[in-house]
C-alpha cells in the first residue's frame, strides 16, 4: 500500500431520503445520526453530506503504518 499514516478514522453512513435506494439505508439523516452515536466512541465530527453522513474521529496523534499489517490493521478497523 501507498499510505504511511493517517491522522482520523473515518465512515460513510448513506440514507434513503433524496431518493437514494436500499433496504440496509436508513430512512433519513436523523436516523442515521441514530446508528453513529450508538458506536463505542463518539465522532470528533459529522458532515451531512447531502444523501449521507461522513463521521471522522480524529486522533491523538498519527498512526504511522510500519508495515502492510498496520495497513490491514486499520482497514478492519475501519470495516468494523
Amino acid at each position: 500500500g501507498d499510505v504511511a499514516a493517517t491522522g482520523c478514522l473515518g465512515a460513510d453512513r448513506d440514507f434513503a431520503a433524496g431518493g437514494r435506494r436500499g433496504e440496509s439505508l436508513p430512512p433519513t439523516a436523523e436516523d442515521a445520526m441514530v446508528m453513529l452515536k450508538s458506536m463505542p466512541l463518539p465522532a470528533s465530527a459529522v458532515v451531512h453530506s447531502g444523501h449521507g453522513l461522513h463521521a471522522y474521529w480524529l486522533l491523538s496523534e498519527p498512526w504511522v503504518f510500519e508495515s502492510d499489517a498496520d495497513r490491514g490493521r486499520a482497514a478492519g478497523l475501519v470495516a468494523a
